[in-house]
C-alpha cells in the first residue's frame, strides 16, 4: 500500500485519466468543439477548465520527468523546461476572459494567449527532442518512430485547423495534448527498459530543488 502512495507512475495515470475525462466532459457539455476553441468552451465552465489545467499540467510534468529518468537524461534545462511546461498549462487556465481567445483583447486575453502559446511550443519541443534522443539511443526504434509520426500528425492537424479557421478548434487542441499523454503513457508504462530506475516519493517530487536544477 505504501509503495502505491509514493509511486509517480500511479500519479501520472490518475492525472492523465482525469485530464481525458475532463476534456471529454467539457467538449460534450460546451459549445461546438469543431468550430470553437477549447478556450471559449473553458470560459463557459471555468472551474472544470481550471481542474483540467491542473490535471493536464501534473500529467505532463510527471510523464516527462519519468521519461527523462528512463532514458538516463540529466540536464537542468530539460528539468526546468518540464517544470515550466506543466506550470504554464495551469496558468493558462487560471485566468481566462469571457470568450476565451475569440473576444475582447483585455489583460485576461493576452495572459491566456501568451501562456497558451508558450505551453504549446515548450511542451511539444520537449517531447519531440526527448523522442529524438530516445530514437538515437536505439531504444525501441520502431515504436519510437510511431510516436514521432503520431506527434507530427497531431501538430499538422492543429496547424491546418489554425490556417482554415483563424484559430485552433477544441478538437485539434485536445487531439494534440491527449496524443502527447498517450505517448508518455506508452513509453513510461508499456515499454520495458532495464536501465530504468524510478525515484520515489520526496526524492522524485523535490529532485530538481535538491540537485540545484533550478539554480
Amino acid at each position: 500500500m505504501k509503495s502505491l502512495l509514493i509511486n509517480p507512475k500511479l500519479y501520472f495515470v490518475v492525472c492523465m485519466l482525469c485530464s481525458f475525462a475532463l476534456s471529454a466532459l467539457l467538449m460534450i457539455i460546451g459549445s461546438n468543439p469543431f468550430t470553437d476553441s477549447f478556450s471559449s468552451i473553458g470560459a463557459q465552465y471555468r472551474w472544470l477548465f481550471a481542474a483540467w489545467g491542473v490535471a493536464s499540467g501534473l500529467a505532463i510534468f510527471i510523464g516527462l520527468r519519468l521519461l527523462l529518468v528512463k532514458l538516463g537524461i540529466k540536464n537542468r534545462w530539460f528539468n526546468l523546461g518540464i517544470f515550466l511546461s506543466g506550470l504554464l498549462v495551469i496558468l493558462t487556465t487560471a485566468i481566462i476572459g469571457e470568450g476565451g481567445l475569440q473576444e475582447v483583447k483585455d489583460f485576461s486575453w493576452w495572459w491566456h494567449l501568451v501562456t497558451a502559446v508558450l505551453f504549446c511550443v515548450l511542451s511539444v519541443s520537449l517531447l519531440s527532442v526527448t523522442l529524438i534522443i530516445k530514437f538515437k539511443k536505439q531504444d525501441n526504434r520502431n515504436i519510437t518512430l510511431i510516436y514521432i509520426a503520431a506527434a507530427v500528425v497531431g501538430i499538422a492537424v492543429l496547424l491546418i485547423d489554425a490556417v482554415i479557421t483563424g484559430w485552433v478548434a477544441a478538437y485539434a487542441q485536445i487531439l494534440l495534448i491527449n496524443t502527447s499523454l498517450i505517448i508518455l503513457f506508452s513509453t513510461n508504462l508499456l515499454e520495458r527498459n532495464s536501465r530504468e530506475k524510478v525515484p520515489r516519493g520526496p526524492v522524485f517530487i523535490g529532485e530538481m530543488i535538491e540537485n540545484g536544477d533550478l539554480d
